[in-house]
């Protein structure tokens, strides 16, 4: 029948007769076999042991890590200990040079410029660490202006994040000035505030422009440029009733007297010092510069410069402006 009859109840002192336990002996490898799975010990003495934990059930996941991102043996073997460095400062470093030979000052990639040999000198003396070497700008090198090439500086601010305390080294500007090339000249270095940029905390730049003063005279008669200056709508201007122009209009040019040896020898006079001074008066203020500038929109505040000062001195012919 289908119908589940109740067992009958044994009493707990009731001691088994042999018939039963001959019976469960029999079937006990049975059930046994059924009821572990595969791999596992038999229980001993009728009691299960529980599974005994490993070492790695106890770490946390961060300490155990992910599957697949197990570091090898050799990427657990320690490097061998470096030599201890000073901490990185925020320095500012005054330096003049002349830039003959150079490419400006600003780093660039396959050219000489002033930075890239300064930055050199660093690594050279310790200053920048090896690990730092490959790239200037994980030291967030600046500078207070930049230089076209061929351009000089009497005075120019580097500011850098620079090892200033270097074992057995009392004078770290001596030792740079040893390893810079002598265009080159590191006049001091003083620690700054962390947030101390040079380019960004310049609030003005003086710029001094050499030049001989045959540079103000008009274009040669017949150029294109004189050509256009008889269009002008202002008035056109003749350059060929310019004196110097009339003086070497019938004068033959030899080898010991060419038309530049004649410029050479040419003198401005004070009606042309004059009226240069009053053109650059026009420049004084704020004007915009977007011709000037690559990548900037004509309404950009960065396109805009403000002139303070513009000043001609004649002891050559010196153009300052600030």
């Amino acid at each position: 029948m289908d119908i589940d009859e109740p067992s009958p109840v044994t009493a707990p002192d009731a001691a088994p007769s042999r018939e039963e336990s001959a019976t469960v002996e029999t079937i006990r490898p049975g059930v046994e076999g059924l009821s572990l799975a595969p791999g596992t010990p038999p229980p001993s003495n009728g009691r299960t042991r529980s599974a005994q934990s490993s070492p790695d059930s106890k770490k946390t996941r961060s300490q155990r890590g992910l599957r697949g991102t197990r570091k090898s043996a050799a990427a657990d073997t320690p490097s061998p200990s470096k030599a201890r460095l000073g901490p990185k400062r925020q320095c500012a470093l005054l330096i003049s040079f002349c830039g003959s030979g150079y490419s400006g000052m600003q780093i660039q990639k396959d050219a000489k410029t002033i930075e890239g040999a300064l930055f050199n000198a660093l690594v050279k003396v310790g200053s920048v660490s090896e690990d730092n070497s490959d790239d200037p700008a994980k030291v967030n090198i600046q500078r207070a202006a930049r230089t076209d090439a061929g351009v000089h500086a009497a005075r120019n601010l580097v500011s850098i994040k620079a090892i200033m305390e270097l074992p057995g080294v009392t004078d770290l500007v001596g030792l740079l000035n040893k390893h810079l090339p002598e265009e080159i000249h590191v006049w001091d270095i003083v620690r700054t505030q962390n947030s101390f940029n040079a380019r960004t905390s310049c609030d003005s730049r003086k710029y001094t422009y050499f030049m001989p003063t045959y540079m103000l005279l008009p274009p040669a008669p017949a150029s294109l440029t004189a050509n256009a200056l008889l269009d002008v709508e202002e008035g056109p201007y003749d350059v060929a009733k310019h004196p110097f122009w009339k003086s070497v209009a019938n004068q033959p040019i030899t080898p010991e007297s060419t038309l530049f040896m004649l410029r050479k020898k040419w003198r401005i006079d004070d009606e042309t010092v004059s009226r240069f001074r009053a053109v650059l008066q026009e420049y004084i203020g704020t004007h915009n510069f977007w011709n000037f500038t690559i990548g900037r929109e004509f309404k950009e505040a960065a396109a805009h410069r403000h002139m303070k000062s513009i000043e001609v001195r004649l002891s050559f012919l010196l153009v300052y402006i600030d």
